[in-house]
Formats: structure tokens, sequence, C-alpha cells
């Protein structure tokens, strides 16, 4: 899975503090994917089986927007503005100073649920699992490269930009490819 890949690489440039600080940053926002990953595991035996009409899926895609644009919003929202008391109420205060880092993480999987869940989904659904499959090697290669880049100047939050960079790009890449 993506995201012990990016421990596994930040473990090579920090202490277990940084590690620590970085894993309590990244739980809540990395765990709100599965309200667009339950919502489409559902769908998935419809949208394989109208894999070929394109009406039907432009169509899915503006409703998925219409329902997941305001919940990404809110959630974001939620998350940015209550920050303190989010990190505060689950981790404790200690962790306060992982602010930014859980901003930074909110704002990637409120995208990844825009982009990557969607458009990951429907290319398996219309036959096209294998390009899904390449450029989700693409979204570790790139996570490694932006590791290299960002880790060693910003730290751990060099790391949540590492992440959030590249899976947006490669839902970016999801996107272009289902048109």
């Amino acid at each position: 899975m993506l995201f012990s890949a990016d421990v596994l690489l930040l473990s090579f440039f920090m202490n277990e503090t940084a590690v620590a600080n970085y894993k309590v940053a990244l739980l809540i926002p990395a765990n709100i994917v599965f309200l667009a990953a339950t919502f489409m595991q559902s769908d998935y035996p419809k949208l394989a089986k109208n894999s070929r009409d394109k009406r039907f899926l432009k169509n899915y895609i503006l409703n998925y927007y219409k329902i997941f644009i305001p919940v990404s919003a809110l959630i974001f929202s939620v998350g940015f503005i209550f920050k303190e008391q989010i990190l505060s109420f689950f981790f404790s205060s200690k962790y306060l100073n992982n602010q930014l880092i859980f901003v930074v993480f909110m704002a990637g999987f409120c995208l990844n649920m825009l982009l990557r869940n969607l458009y990951g989904t429907l290319l398996s659904a219309v036959g096209l699992m294998k390009l899904s499959t390449y450029i989700s090697a693409l979204n570790i290669i790139l996570l490694v490269v932006f590791s290299l880049i960002f880790v060693n100047k910003f730290g751990i939050l060099g790391m949540a930009i590492s992440l959030t960079s590249s899976m947006l790009i490669c839902g970016f890449l999801l996107l272009f490819t289902f048109q």
C-alpha cells in the first residue's frame, strides 16, 4: 500500500519521533477516502455493466461530483478550521505542531477522492485496469523522487508535500487517461 511506502521512505530520512508525528498527521486524512471507496465499491457492478455507455459514465461522473465536491469541501473546511481541536482530541496536545502537515494531507486526500478514487475505479470498470496499475506504479516512483527532493529541505512537511503531489499528479493522469 502506498501509505506504507511513504512511512518506510520517511524512516530513512528522519528519526522515530518524526515518523510518529507524520503518522499522526496522516491517520485521519488517509481514512476519509473510505467514503468514496465505499461509494465506488457499491456502484462497481453497475459501472462494469455500463462500461461502454459513454452517456451513462459521463452522467455518473457528474453525479459523483455533485456529491463529493461538497463532501470534500466540507471535510477540508472542518479539518482546516478545527485542526487544532482534532489533533488534540484524537492524539493529544503534544501533536499540535503537526497542524500544517495535517492540512496538507486533508487537501491531498480530498483531491484524491475527486480524482484517483473516481478515475482509478472507472478505468478498472471499463477494462483498463492495467493502465491504472501503471499509473499507481508511477505514483510510487514519483513519491520516491519527490521525497528525495523535499524531505531533506522540509522534513515531515516535505514528505506530506511529496505524497500529496504524487497523488495529485497521478490523479490528473487517471483523469486524462479516462477521457
